[in-house]
C-alpha cells in the first residue's frame, strides 16, 4: 500500500480519494497497489449506478492501470491529475501508449476453458491525458489480499487454473513475464465449485519472436534471474514456470523465494518445507510440493520444466 506521494522510481501516483470519471461511470482511489514498466495500479472503488444502488448491489472493486511509463518518466509531470509530456516527446509517448492499448484488448484471448466468466475484460477509457485500464472485481479479489496459507484443496485449484492460463498464452507463442499475486484475480463461485483464478494484466505479453528486441518486464521476488538481468537468449517459457513455482512457494509458506530458498532446492533439502504448516499431515501435499518445486525453482532455465504442461501431469 501507497501513500500516493510517489513511486522508489520517481514516478508521482494519484492520491487516495482522487474521483475519476471514466467512459461515464465514477471511480475513486482508495490505494497504489503496484506499478510496473508501463503503469502505476491502483485499486479503487467504483461508484454505484442509481439502478445498482436501488437493487441492493454492494460496493464494487475495480483495478485501475493508469499508463504512466517508466521509460519517459523524466519527461512526463503530474499537474493535479492529469499527465503532461513536453510536445517533442508526445511521439514516444504515443506508440508506447499503443501497446499498452493492444494489452487491454488482448485480455479476453488466452482465458481458454478454465476462464473466469465472472472477470469482465478489461475496458480501456481516456482520461487525465492518458489511458487506463479498468477491470471491475466481482465474487473474489486479487489473490495478493487472500491470506498466505489457503487449504491444500484451494491452492490446488489456484495451480490447476495458473498452468491452464499459462498454458493457453504459451501455446499461442506467448510469454507473459509477469506474474505475481498482484496480477492474478482469485474468485469464488458455488460451494459446488472450485476456487479458479484468471489473469488480468497483459500489457507485459511478448511474442516468443520478440524477446531479442523488446525491452523485458520483470519483477523482483517473482521473475527469474535471466529476467531480471536481461539475458534474452535464456528467458524461454520456463522463464513464466518459475514464477509459477515463485507463487505456489508462497501460497504454502507466505513468503517470497529467497537465495537460501533457490540453494535447498538445488541440494535437493527440502527441510524448510517443514515450517509450512498447510502441508502438515498431508504426505502428499509434502510429495507434491516438492516435485513442483524442484522442477520450477532453478536458477538455471535449462534445469526446469520446459513445458507447463509437466506440472499438471
Amino acid at each position: 500500500m501507497n501513500d500516493g506521494k510517489t513511486c522508489p522510481d520517481g514516478r508521482t501516483p494519484l492520491m487516495p480519494g482522487t474521483k475519476m470519471n471514466i467512459n461515464g461511470l465514477e471511480y475513486v482511489i482508495q490505494y497504489m497497489i503496484s506499478f510496473g514498466g508501463s503503469c502505476i495500479a491502483y485499486s479503487a472503488n467504483r461508484v454505484l449506478t442509481n439502478y445498482e444502488a436501488t437493487i441492493g448491489i454492494k460496493t464494487r472493486l475495480a483495478i485501475i492501470k493508469e499508463f504512466y511509463p517508466r521509460k519517459l518518466s523524466n519527461i512526463i509531470s503530474r499537474d493535479g491529475d492529469s499527465l503532461y509530456v513536453t510536445p517533442n516527446n508526445q511521439a514516444a509517448f504515443d506508440e508506447l501508449k499503443r501497446y499498452f492499448e493492444h494489452g487491454i484488448a488482448s485480455q479476453v484471448a488466452y482465458y481458454g476453458e478454465d476462464s473466469n466468466k465472472a472477470l469482465p475484460p478489461a475496458q480501456g477509457g481516456m482520461t487525465n491525458n492518458t489511458i487506463y485500464s479498468i477491470v471491475d472485481l466481482t465474487q473474489g479479489d486479487l489473490l495478493e489480499n487472500y491470506p498466505a496459507q489457503l487449504s491444500m484443496y484451494d491452492i490446488s485449484e489456484i495451480l490447476i487454473s495458473l498452468c491452464n492460463a499459462m498454458k493457453n498464452i504459451h501455446n499461442n507463442g506467448k510469454l507473459y513475464l509477469d506474474l505475481k499475486p498482484s496480477n492474478i484475480f482469485l474468485f469464488t463461485k458455488d460451494r459446488s465449485e472450485s476456487r479458479r483464478i484468471a489473469l488480468f494484466d497483459f500489457d507485459t505479453l511478448l511474442s516468443i519472436n520478440d524477446i531479442a528486441t523488446a525491452a523485458i518486464p520483470f519483477s523482483k521476488g517473482w521473475s527469474p534471474y535471466e529476467q531480471e538481468h536481461g539475458q534474452r537468449s535464456e528467458i524461454t517459457f520456463a522463464s513464466d514456470i518459475y514464477a509459477i513455482g515463485a507463487i505456489f512457494y508462497w501460497l504454502i509458506s507466505g513468503k517470497e523465494v529467497t537465495n537460501e530458498i533457490l540453494d535447498c532446492i538445488e541440494w535437493g533439502n527440502f527441510l524448510f518445507l517443514n515450517e509450512c504448516g498447510v502441508l502438515r499431515n498431508w504426505k502428499n501435499a509434502r510429495i507434491t510440493s516438492e516435485r513442483i518445486l524442484s522442477k520450477t525453482l532453478k536458477r538455471d532455465s535449462k534445469e526446469r520444466v520446459q513445458n507447463v504442461e509437466v506440472l499438471l501431469g
